[in-house]
């Protein structure tokens, strides 16, 4: 292919886009949404982004799991005291009557 020649259009929407990334961005989408879910696994892998913010993601994940569960133990057990302490005085009433 021969290389095209950059009309002025090109160069005004060349700087329209240093002045909005937001554009920049739409334009790159436009021009990777003809390349395949495999081809942008790859592309991303090359890019070093494919991962990017994976520790942050699994360490939040990890605590909130952490706290959910501790929770959940803090709770079964607090039910479970007062489902016991609801089952005794109400035997504790039958034998009084």
């Amino acid at each position: 292919k021969k290389p095209q020649k950059s009309t002025n259009r090109d160069a005004t929407t060349k700087k329209e886009n240093a002045d909005n990334p937001t554009q920049e961005t739409y334009n790159q989408a436009d021009e990777s949404s003809k390349e395949t879910i495999l081809q942008c696994l790859i592309r991303l892998h090359k890019e070093k982004s494919l991962y990017r913010g994976a520790k942050n993601m699994a360490l939040t994940l990890m605590i909130s799991n952490f706290i959910f569960f501790y929770a959940l133990q803090v709770a079964r057990k607090s039910l479970a005291s007062f489902h016991n302490n609801q089952n005794s005085s109400s035997a504790h009433q039958r034998q009084r009557r």
